[in-house]
């Protein structure tokens, strides 16, 4: 199944899924948190998976997984555990 998605990309989306399991969003400062990574390198992927159509950011910063996201995430969730 391919999406286009680097390893990277992959990363954010199944840790989006796993932070988030109810589809009601979270925080990119949550992300950061999970994944051992700066804000502003949050912000950048967030940006990258929005214009790809993976994810949507509200104004405020809660971040959701489009269907198209959630689906990629689902697929690769098994090769990507999160701790």
């Amino acid at each position: 199944m391919a999406h286009g998605l680097t390893k990277a990309g992959i990363k954010y989306l199944t840790a989006i899924r796993n932070l988030d399991p109810e589809g009601r969003g979270i925080r990119s400062i949550a992300l950061a948190r999970k994944l051992n990574v700066s804000r502003p390198s949050v912000h950048i992927m967030v940006e990258k998976l929005a214009e790809n159509g993976f994810l949507e950011k509200e104004y405020y910063g809660v971040i959701y997984l489009t269907s198209k996201g959630m689906k990629a995430a689902d697929h690769y969730a098994s090769q990507y555990t999160m701790d």
